[in-house]
């Protein structure tokens, strides 16, 4: 054997060698991240908890082999694969930025996941020769969908996904970020504990995200971070001016998201029962006697309307199929259902009272009923009252002349009984004179 062939053998038996080195490492690599639960020490957040059990359950699938590990476009012999992929991305990888706490959104991890089998398909075209990978990468995708639904979809709800959006107004700021994500370390900040009685951080409030019944309670501990650097840190200090940043932006960012609980301009138009929309505040016990009190007392076309409703919410929830009778549970209901229904039940209720009020005012219960329009004529105006009273002599005769003529009619057709014989005659006032003396007819009515 020449000497040109003995080194050719030996360069082959070297890259031989260091190939099955570099498969054997990888396959142990491969094995980890299939088989190695994945540290979440460092991440707060309980979705992104979940996250990791969600790439551990792909990453034990038997697809996932070629997904593992970043693609070895030199070693495969594929040089073209960096100028088609632009954003290279494997489960590996995304097992160590999870470890890591780089994920602050469990839709970043989803979009990662789903990148990973975006470039396999986008590499290997169905009708290709690595049809077999786009094959591969498909039954991965419904996988990732299966288990992050599972696991994952019940807790990002969409009141937590506007809390993450609160969130990132600092999450996005790397430069002043810093002082407020972890818990402050007492050691390097003297006196701080005796100062600040309630402590509050970022990681804290991630930690309890999806424990928050309100965004009330999430403001409250959002701003108490603010509220504890301002204390402790004096004017002009920067972390005091990055905290008076991060109010202005953090409570625009809850206008937004929360108008209901922050926008004075909406707030001024609510009936106060949004807070109850979202499900994540539980709806009290009065709100429920109201609803099922006043259920009843709607009219027939607005109880059909109402009882249509609860309808068609409990079977969108799957708790009615088609030909069950009725049988109305408030629990069943959901909590967007039961603030519509009663709101409508509430207008509907004010505008029967309206209605009631409008009736009473038109109808005069002391008249009768209002004939057709037919039959009805001008109706004669009532007749006035009259009191036939004598008017007052002017003439002091007339009186005389008055009471001479009763005596005598009283003498001419007088009875002859006893009783009569018993009553008073009747005394005639004799005529005054007149006198010509003005002094003297003072008091008298009838001279001017």
């Amino acid at each position: 054997m020449s000497g040109a062939r003995r080194k050719r053998v030996l360069k082959r038996k070297i890259q031989l060698i260091r190939s099955e080195i570099r498969r054997r490492e990888v396959e142990k690599r491969r094995k980890k991240t299939r088989n190695d639960k994945i540290d979440t020490s460092k991440v707060p957040d309980k979705a992104l908890k979940k996250c990791a059990q969600v790439l551990l359950n792909l990453s034990k699938l038997p697809e996932a082999v070629e997904f593992l590990e970043p693609v070895d476009w030199k070693a495969q012999g594929i040089p073209d694969y960096p100028k088609k992929i632009k954003r290279p991305m494997d489960l590996g990888t995304i097992r160590r930025k999870l470890k890591d706490g780089l994920y602050l959104d469990p839709k970043k991890f989803e979009a990662d996941a789903y990148l990973v089998f975006s470039n396999c398909k986008k590499y290997n075209p169905l009708q290709g020769p690595g049809g077999v990978y786009y094959r591969k990468a498909v039954m991965m995708e419904k996988a990732l969908r299966r288990e992050y639904e599972t696991l994952i979809g019940p807790l990002e709800t969409e009141t937590v996904h506007k809390f993450r959006k609160v969130l990132d107004v600092i999450l996005n700021n790397h430069r002043s970020r810093n002082p407020f994500m972890e818990p402050v370390n007492t050691k390097h900040a003297y006196g701080y504990d005796k100062i600040v009685k309630h402590p509050m951080d970022v990681k804290t409030i991630r930690g309890k995200l999806h424990k928050y019944t309100s965004a009330v309670d999430f403001a409250k501990d959002l701003g108490q971070i603010w509220t504890n650097a301002c204390l402790y840190n004096p004017i002009g200090h920067v972390i005091h001016t990055a905290a008076d940043q991060f109010r202005r932006e953090t409570e625009a960012a809850l206008k937004v998201e929360f108008p209901q609980h922050f926008d004075p301009e909406v707030m001024a138009n609510l009936d106060g029962l949004e807070i109850y929309e979202d499900g994540t505040v539980p709806i009290p016990e009065e709100l429920q006697g109201e609803l099922a009190e006043c259920f009843g007392q709607l009219t027939e076309d607005k109880y059909a309307i109402a009882t249509t409703a609860i309808q068609d919410d409990l079977k969108a929830q799957g708790n009615l199929c088609e030909g069950d009778e009725i049988d109305i549970d408030i629990s069943d209901i959901s909590a967007p259902g039961f603030v519509a229904i009663l709101r409508f039940i509430r207008k509907s209720l004010a505008e029967q009272a309206e209605e009631r009020e409008g009736g009473t005012k038109a109808m005069d219960v002391d008249e009768p009923a209002p004939k057709p329009a037919s039959e009805t004529e001008a109706a004669p105006k009532p007749e006035k009252v009259v009191v036939d009273v004598e008017p007052p002599p002017t003439d002091i005769w007339d009186i005389k002349t008055k009471q001479d003529a009763e005596a005598d009619m009283a003498g001419l057709f007088g009875d002859d009984d006893d009783d009569d014989d018993d009553e008073p005659e009747e005394s005639v006032v004799p005529p005054q004179e007149l006198s010509s003396d003005p002094e003297s007819d003072e008091g008298n009515p009838f001279v001017d």
